[in-house]
């Protein structure tokens, strides 16, 4: 079960997706159950949907956002249950539960999943996504895209794994009050090792910073915030030394100094 949850001033959100998996003769099904539930606290209206969406291949949701017009926009990826590939995915569901486009993003002998998405300015997206070659488990490479209200690419930046490391895990992002956007991620450097390395991005897609810290364990960020003093961030996670885990928070300063 995956919830995701957000308070607004006069609305409450609750997504939950439920993956059930079936399976008759070699073929895996998994239905995707997003149940929204929009709570109005002015006390006149109340809304509620419930959206079912069916594929052959196993699809997983890892982050959404709300638009300017209300609509509901998820990014994750759908997953060859055989094979293991991984193609990039992204919907829009309307305020009252109709899907309005679904895209997947197809490259060519590349795995591809998508961890994040903000809200630009201009009411168009940013989505970041971690890829590497189909037959392994590493995404050497992060990208993100800017879309267009139909998912159209208006442009995509590029970013290599450090020398020295493996791969690129799951991450987290934000914008912070001076508008630039803060990506957090752990980097894979040996088997069942990973270290937290930190960008700060502008607005055309550029690194103005970037910082690789190592730790002695796995670092894994889940949520990231900024200071209220703008002064730095706050990097939430978990540290897995051997078989224990760890919760973890980290300060980071805003040149990406621990």
């Amino acid at each position: 079960m995956l919830v995701i949850a957000s308070m607004q001033l006069l609305a409450s959100v609750i997504i939950t997706s439920l993956f059930f998996l079936t399976r008759k003769g070699h073929m895996q099904k998994t239905y995707i159950i997003l149940l929204l539930l929009l709570l109005n606290f002015n006390g006149i209206s109340q809304h509620s949907f419930e959206t079912i969406i069916t594929s052959p291949l196993d699809e997983y949701l890892s982050d959404a956002i709300e638009d300017e017009e209300g609509n509901y926009i998820f990014v994750g990826a759908k997953k060859c249950h055989e094979t293991g590939d991984r193609d990039a995915y992204i919907l829009k569901v309307s305020p009252v539960g109709d899907t309005i486009i679904t895209k997947t993003f197809y490259i060519s002998d590349t795995n591809t999943s998508f961890t994040n998405i903000l809200l630009a300015d201009d009411n168009q997206y940013f989505v970041f996504c971690i890829s590497g070659a189909r037959g392994t488990y590493f995404y050497e490479k992060i990208r993100i895209y800017k879309l267009d209200a139909n998912f159209n690419i208006l442009w995509e930046k590029s970013y290599h794994c450090p020398e020295g490391y493996q791969g690129f895990k799951d991450g987290v992002a934000m914008y912070d009050s001076r508008g630039n956007i803060i990506l957090a991620t752990s980097v894979k450097y040996e088997y069942n090792h990973s270290d937290l390395i930190m960008y700060k991005i502008d607005n055309n897609g550029d690194t103005l910073l970037s910082q690789c810290h190592h730790f002695v364990a796995t670092q894994v960020p889940y949520d990231i915030l900024e200071k209220k003093d703008s002064t730095g961030y706050i990097v939430f996670g978990s540290l897995f030394p051997q078989s224990l885990s760890w919760a973890q928070t980290v300060e980071i300063d805003t040149s990406l100094n621990i």
